[in-house]
């Protein structure tokens, strides 16, 4: 294959492939673990300072009611929460009754989260393990480092992918390829409305934040399709574009699934 045919299948692929195939990959992932995907019951417990999340959890869904069961220091901590009102909770540690609350996140919680003001005579080493046993996807900033971090590999491979295949192949179609782009740029967006089961696709393309986004990788495709420019400049334009658009992705996504809460 000639360096010319690379540029010009560079040229119509680089946007979509590394932003939308890559994100929409990690949207799909993300909603294995997503707080907007657990419905069958609780979400999380917290006991006393003690953060017990869903993976330990096991839940059984009747209708509008809920019940989980967990061993707690060596007996079963059973809780029963019932919708359309999660503030209806009953829990029991060991047969003992304690008292308990449930609440919804703010936003994208599906199943409510448990707060229990009794220690449960945990020692030390027992609230260790529960520690330990935190997923990194549930603790307050893994999902933000994760998500900056993805930012920031996208952007650099965004910058080495165009300094290699170059750009300006001169396409006849390469505004249609630039609108294109964009386009498929805002479905991405909407999409993950849909893998997160939170809201609308609609609510989410038509946000500002989502056709600045999609305007960015339009913006990208036309300096890579289009009439011949410098290079260094197009990789400028390809890393700040990938930044813009991986940032609002990547912020959507942890909001509709509800990690940013």
């Amino acid at each position: 294959m000639t360096i010319t045919s690379t540029r010009r299948i560079g040229a119509w692929l680089a946007p979509p492939v590394v932003l939308v195939a890559v994100l929409l990959g990690v949207a799909a992932l993300v909603a294995l673990v997503a707080p907007s995907r657990v419905t069958d019951g609780v979400y999380q417990v917290h006991v006393d300072g003690i953060l017990i999340t869903t993976e330990s959890l096991s839940c059984h869904r009747a209708g509008e009611s809920a019940t989980c069961v967990v061993p707690v220091g060596g007996r079963d901590l059973e809780m029963t929460v019932v919708w359309p009102d999660p503030g209806s909770c009953t829990a029991s540690h060991g047969g003992r009754e304690v008292p308990c609350m449930a609440v919804l996140g703010d936003y994208g919680h599906a199943s409510p989260t448990v707060l229990i003001d009794d220690g449960l005579g945990l020692s030390e080493a027992d609230r260790a393990g529960w520690q330990d046993a935190v997923p990194w996807w549930r603790t307050s900033d893994g999902p933000l480092i994760a998500g900056a971090v993805l930012v920031g590999l996208l952007v650099a491979a965004s910058a080495v992918a165009t300094r290699l295949l170059g750009g300006g192949a001169g396409l006849g179609r390469w505004r249609v390829a630039a609108v294109g782009t964009g386009l498929l740029g805002l479905a991405q967006l909407g999409a993950i409305g849909v893998v997160t089961a939170a809201v609308s696709p609609w609510t989410l393309v038509l946000a500002p934040p989502s056709l600045v986004a999609a305007t960015a990788v339009g913006v990208w495709q036309w300096s890579a399709a289009g009439p011949n420019g410098g290079r260094w400049g197009r990789v400028v334009l390809a890393a700040s574009a990938t930044a813009v658009y991986a940032a609002v992705a990547v912020f959507v996504l942890l909001l509709q699934s509800g990690f940013i809460d």
